[in-house]
């Protein structure tokens, strides 16, 4: 990830982050989709009491909420992290040129990831699941912007620093 004598870095951490949110957002509704089919086989089988039936039903309606809001904070976080490290590296104009090259494909990447995103949750297997999850579908279904935001925080951090400060 953070490489201190590696300028361009900060922009991979743009990547890095791109990987994780889309890491989450895709197995967590596949996980999802499993514990669901997990559940109804448990509710459905006679050899489990009823006490262990509520509490895996309360885990599995708990469940969305709980992923959704560790997607938020996993998403603020690398963000806050990689900011943080941003500000620490000295950083020279040249490297902006590659940087820019590095933001082009990570923006490329989240545009092709955002439409098979979409396309994911229309299909049968999925669809509907995906509203669970209000707030990773939403950053999933804007993740070209949100990588947009994050990308240019990171150039305003890293070009944007008064040169006396380091």
């Amino acid at each position: 990830m953070i490489y201190k004598n590696k300028k361009a870095s900060s922009f991979l951490d743009g990547l890095t982050i791109l990987g994780f949110l889309i890491l989450i957002g895709f197995l967590g509704i596949v996980i999802y989709d499993v514990f669901g089919d997990i559940n109804t086989d448990i509710q459905n089988d006679d050899s489990f009491d009823n006490t262990s039936k509520e509490r895996i039903d309360d885990l599995y309606d708990r469940f969305p909420s709980w992923l959704d809001g560790a997607f938020a904070f996993i998403l603020v976080g690398l963000w806050i992290v990689t900011l943080v490290f941003a500000f620490l590296i000295d950083s020279h104009p040249v490297f902006f040129i590659v940087g820019i090259i590095l933001i082009i494909i990570a923006l490329m990447l989240a545009g092709i990831f955002t439409n098979t995103y979409e396309e994911w949750v229309a299909s049968e297997e999925i669809a509907g699941l995906e509203l669970n999850f209000p707030i990773m579908n939403f950053i999933m279904k804007h993740l070209l912007e949100t990588i947009l935001v994050i990308v240019a925080s990171i150039i305003i951090v890293l070009y944007g620093k008064s040169r006396s400060s380091i």
